[in-house]
Formats: C-alpha cells, structure tokens, sequence
C-alpha cells in the first residue's frame, strides 16, 4: 500500500502534481480519465468523488464513450433518470461502441427512457451482433457478465423473431438465433 511505502507515495503525488493536474487542465483526456481515477481511489491525492464526477462529465461531453456509459449507468442507477441514461447511452452507440447499442437496444425493448420500440430495438441488436461478427468473433466480454454480453443481443433477436416483435414472426429464423 501507499501508506506503508512513502517514498512511492511522494513519487505518486509528485507526478500528479507536476505531470498529470498539468495535462488535465490543458485538456488532455488521458490526464482527466487518469486524475479521476486518482480522486475515486485517493491515489497520491485526496479522495474527492465530486472532482472525479466532473471530469467524467467532461469526458463524456468530449465523446469519450466508456465515460458517456458511465454516464448513463449514474443517471439510470443513482439518479434513477431513465432518459438521461438513455440518451448518454445513445451517445456511445451512435459512436459504434457496441456496449452502448447494446443498452440502447434494451432501453427500446425494454421502454426503459424512451418509448417501447421493438423494430428500434431488433435494429440495434442486429448492430452489436454484427460488430461482434466483425470484430470479435465469439468472443464474450467476461467482466460486463453474461446477461450483459452478446449473449443478451442474439437471445432477445430470437425471441423477437419467434414471437414477431418488431419484425414479421419467422420461427426458422428464430431458430437460427437460438443456435448460435
């Protein structure tokens, strides 16, 4: 730990107070995302949730999409704002991040901040899927968990499919979901 190394921990608050706060206030975003960090966890600085919040928020407004997430997740779990959760995670999803189609796509199917839409929802499952096919093959991102995973997309494109939600039903293309 830092408390029991305080040669580390001068290094630490050196760097920060020399290299990283420097670079954050000249608007560099791996400063911000890496000074918020700092003030979460009190890294070589004095824990401060507010100040991390804020650079999140600059973060997000500058497109950065894991933070334009984080974003959504705050207002949808702490703030218990549906729409402004949604439309953070519009933001990420229209920049192609296939994490925030993905909770696009369960906000319309879900009518969770924005109005139950089964054809949007099909849309943007079909958009993840796809950007898995592409770019990621089978791959399953274990830390975001399995019901929030690709697994979620193509489950919910079958039930869609078998039970004509948004899309004209079509039991064998149904199956097919289901199979893969």
């Amino acid at each position: 730990s830092l408390e029991s190394n305080p040669e580390l921990k001068a290094k630490l608050e050196e760097g920060i107070q020399n290299l990283l706060l420097p670079a954050c206030e000249e608007g560099d975003e791996n400063a911000k995302f890496w000074m918020a960090e700092c003030y979460d966890v009190g890294w070589g600085i004095e824990p401060d949730g507010q100040k991390a919040f804020t650079l999140r928020c600059k973060l997000a407004e500058m497109g950065h999409t894991d933070q334009q997430i984080n974003m959504g997740n705050y207002y949808r779990e702490v703030k218990w704002n549906p729409r402004a959760a949604f439309c953070w995670y519009m933001r990420a999803a229209k920049q192609g991040d296939w994490y925030g189609q993905l909770l696009v796509a369960d906000c319309y199917f879900e009518g969770d901040g924005v109005k139950r839409d089964y054809k949007e929802a099909v849309k943007w499952y079909e958009s993840v899927v796809a950007q898995f096919d592409n770019e990621h093959s089978d791959r399953v991102d274990e830390e975001m968990g399995e019901d929030l995973s690709i697994l979620t997309a193509v489950n919910r494109l079958a039930q869609c499919y078998s039970e004509g939600l948004g899309v004209k039903k079509d039991l064998e293309k149904a199956a097919e979901w289901y199979d893969k």
